[in-house]
């Protein structure tokens, strides 16, 4: 997925197969046109165990499960997921 999101352009669209990723990162990604993530299948999606979204733009996510298990003593309040001082990002 890394090497993915490295080579990405404007307007073009990520297939991910069914699997877990991990946390994902995008931080300062910005582009001039949308960009598509999505799972190649929505029956049997990707997942993101977090997902963080900082000073981007024009980011779709489809179809991907973001899904996260607390460790045992961490707090109630811990953040799976953010999305900061970006624009037109959006989840579907």
């Amino acid at each position: 997925l890394l090497a993915a999101i490295d080579k990405v352009k404007a307007g073009d669209t990520i297939s991910l197969a069914p699997g877990d990723y991990g946390a994902v990162d995008f931080i300062d990604r910005n582009f001039s046109s949308l960009v598509t993530i999505k799972s190649e299948d929505a029956s049997r999606p990707a997942t993101f165990q977090g997902l963080r979204v900082i000073n981007s733009s024009n980011l779709s996510f489809q179809s991907l499960e973001l899904a996260y298990t607390l460790p045992s003593g961490s707090p109630d309040w811990t953040q799976m997921n953010l999305v900061s001082r970006s624009t037109n990002v959006t989840f579907d």
